[in-house]
């Protein structure tokens, strides 16, 4: 028989050792950092001396100037002087207001209830022609209490026409107000009207009734 030869076996395979990996240091992240930072103000913040904050008040305290009392006394006098001259222009702005005479239909005293009827009765007569057409033909009636300021001479003031009540009805109220316009100048008050006034306030009931016209009451 022929002989059996047995294979001889493979060497087994030796890998190299692998190279080591040599390990990269990690970015510095932006929250690293602050982190960072702030570890480094607490270290900061823990060598302060405790001593040193509490001399700061003291050492603020003693900067404060002091005041002496001829300066308190120099403030005060600045302070009245300057008092004295607010009060000083009031009563000056107060002394130039006019005084003002005030009447109506309720005034019984015979120069200021004469003076009065003749103004009214002016007024009624510029009133009736140049009565609203507007009001005319809309039927439109009402009544308003009107506060006229008229000067010594006769004359109206540019802001000397109130309508203390209106009638509701702004074409009356204008109309008013215009009559007045129209009528001016007005004959001078007598002295024994304006009493030392400055100015005569005369307030009347003005009614405007389509049918009849108007009348100042």
């Amino acid at each position: 028989l022929p002989a059996v030869v047995e294979a001889a076996p493979e060497p087994p395979v030796v890998e190299p050792p692998a190279e080591p990996v040599e390990s990269k240091p990690e970015p510095e992240t932006a929250s690293k950092k602050i982190t960072a930072e702030n570890a480094e103000r607490k270290v900061e913040t823990s060598e302060i001396k405790t001593d040193d904050i509490v001399d700061a008040p003291e050492e603020t305290e003693a900067l404060q100037p002091t005041v002496s009392g001829a300066e308190l006394i120099a403030r005060a006098r600045t302070e009245i002087g300057s008092l004295q001259n607010t009060l000083n222009n009031n009563s000056k702005a107060l002394s130039e207001t006019p005084k003002k005479r005030r009447i109506s239909a309720a005034t019984k005293e015979y120069s200021a209830a004469a003076y009065m009827r003749a103004w009214a009765m002016k007024v009624e007569r510029i009133g009736n022609m140049n009565y609203p057409q507007e009001a005319k033909d809309k039927g439109v009636n009402g009544s308003l209490m009107l506060s006229v300021d008229i000067k010594p001479d006769g004359s109206v003031p540019p802001d000397g026409i109130v309508v203390s009540r209106s009638s509701g009805h702004k074409v009356l109220d204008d109309a008013a107000v215009r009559i007045v316009r129209l009528g001016a100048p007005y004959a001078a008050i007598p002295e024994d009207v304006l009493q030392g006034s400055d100015m005569l306030t005369i307030i009347r009931t003005w009614k405007f009734e389509s049918a009849r016209g108007m009348s100042a009451r």
